[in-house]
Formats: C-alpha cells, sequence, structure tokens
C-alpha cells in the first residue's frame, strides 16, 4: 500500500497515567505566566497581568524563566547603539 508523499502515519502512544492529570489553578497560573514570558512581556505589564503588586515580586517568582535576558538586553543596546552610528 503506497501513501502520498507528505503523508504522515498516525501512531497511538499510550500515555503515562498521570500525563492526563488536572492542573491546579496554581499551576495554571505559572503555565500562563511562563507563556507571557515567552511572549515578550516585559516586567511591569507581566506584573499587572499576573496581579501582583510590586515587579521585585514577580522577578522573584518567575526571574528563573529569564535565563538569557542579558544576551537579548546586549542585543538590543548593540542594534541600538549601531543604529546611533550610523545616523551620525
Amino acid at each position: 500500500m503506497s501513501r502520498e508523499p507528505g503523508v504522515k502515519r498516525l501512531v497511538w502512544v499510550k500515555a503515562r497515567e498521570d500525563a492526563l492529570r488536572p492542573i491546579t489553578l496554581h499551576e495554571a497560573r505559572h503555565s500562563a505566566a511562563s507563556y507571557l514570558i515567552e511572549a515578550g512581556l516585559n516586567d511591569l505589564e507581566l506584573t499587572s497581568t499576573i496581579g501582583h503588586s510590586d515587579p521585585r515580586t514577580t522577578k522573584a517568582i518567575y526571574g528563573h524563566l529569564f535565563p538569557d535576558s542579558r544576551t537579548v538586553i546586549a542585543a538590543k543596546m548593540d542594534a541600538y547603539l549601531g543604529g546611533a552610528e550610523e545616523a551620525i
């Protein structure tokens, strides 16, 4: 039996028993915050969305999710300064 090119075969894999365990509201909140960080929300936007009163609280809880923030900041600064040099 031949298949058309690009057609994938579906394979059923037995999931772990705990794989479909419902998550708690607290876990959902952390998941949402993680996705928002990956989507590019800055600290103040995230703080407001999550409902914290202080960005320091947000950073203390979710700071580990920003592992490459210094790299991103450096790249933005390089791009800005590079653009400023071209304008001179």
